[in-house]
């Protein structure tokens, strides 16, 4: 519940700074030309050049978070599965060492 109160905290706040960016920006007259690779596009305001630029990038960080959050997962995942297996190989074997009487579920 923790981590998905802190994506709903930091999209609300990602969306309170793009609202309050673009009222700004729609009320100021700045504007530029935007050259992209095979198209130009005159009077693009600036806002929404530096908007979508946020946003781009915003996306690429939760993505890449997200790929490392969830590899670790999966790596801790296997490795607490591995512990698991080599403890039920190695209990058996200390049991029957003790002297104590061993029965095998």
């Amino acid at each position: 519940m923790t981590l998905f109160k802190t994506v709903f905290s930091v999209f609300f706040l990602l969306s309170v700074i793009i609202l309050a960016a673009f009222f700004v920006g729609f009320n100021l007259d700045f504007r530029a030309p935007v050259s992209l690779v095979f198209k130009s596009y005159e009077s693009v305001p600036v806002l929404l050049t530096v908007a979508v630029s946020f946003i781009a990038g915003f996306l690429l960080a939760t993505f890449i978070f997200l790929t490392g959050m969830t590899g670790r997962f999966f790596k801790e995942r296997k490795k607490r599965k591995e512990e698991k297996i080599r403890l039920k190989k190695t209990l058996p074997e200390k049991k029957k060492l003790s002297g104590l009487p061993y029965y095998d579920k």
